[in-house]
C-alpha cells in the first residue's frame, strides 16, 4: 500500500497514475476540516494583468472570493526563483455587487533586464487561506 499525503483544494490537480488493468482503491481522509469556500477570501491574477513598463512591472490583482481578502505581499522572482522585487496589496473587499474589484501594484525593476521567465506570484508566504491558489502565480513571456 502506498501512502500520499497531500494539501487538497478546489481546482487543485492530483497527480496519480493509475496502473493498466488493476483494480486501485483511493482512501481519502479529512486530516482537518478547513473554512468552506465561502468563507474565504481569494486574489487572482493573470497574463494580461501583468504589464512590464520601464523601471517596474505593473500587476492588477482581482478580488474574486467570498469575504474581503486582506493585505498580501505581491513579488517579483527571478529566474533562479530569488526574489528581485516586491510590493503590499491593501485590504481588498470581495466582489459583492458583481463589478470587478482590483487594486493594482508596482513592482520596482532596476535597470534594463529581460524579464523573460521572472515569476510573478500573490501571497508567496501563503498566510491566507483561499478558495484556490492555481491564480496566484504567472510566468512572464
Amino acid at each position: 500500500m502506498t501512502v500520499f499525503e497531500m494539501d487538497l483544494e478546489r481546482s487543485k490537480t492530483l497527480g496519480l497514475t493509475f496502473p493498466p488493468r488493476q483494480y486501485t482503491v483511493i482512501r481519502l481522509k479529512l486530516k482537518q476540516p478547513g473554512a468552506p469556500y465561502w468563507e474565504r477570501p481569494d486574489l487572482g491574477i493573470s497574463g494580461d494583468d501583468i504589464t512590464v513598463i520601464k523601471g517596474a512591472v505593473k500587476v492588477k490583482v482581482h478580488s474574486l472570493g467570498a469575504v474581503d481578502a486582506p493585505p498580501v505581499k505581491v513579488v517579483l522572482r527571478d529566474r533562479t526563483g530569488k526574489i528581485v522585487s516586491y510590493a503590499d496589496t491593501h485590504q481588498l473587499p470581495a466582489p459583492r455587487d458583481l463589478f470587478p474589484v482590483f487594486t493594482e501594484v508596482f513592482l520596482p525593476v532596476s535597470g534594463e533586464r529581460d524579464l523573460k521567465g521572472y515569476v510573478v506570484e500573490i501571497d508567496p508566504d501563503r498566510k491566507m487561506l483561499e478558495i484556490t491558489r492555481e491564480n496566484n502565480l504567472i510566468t512572464l513571456n
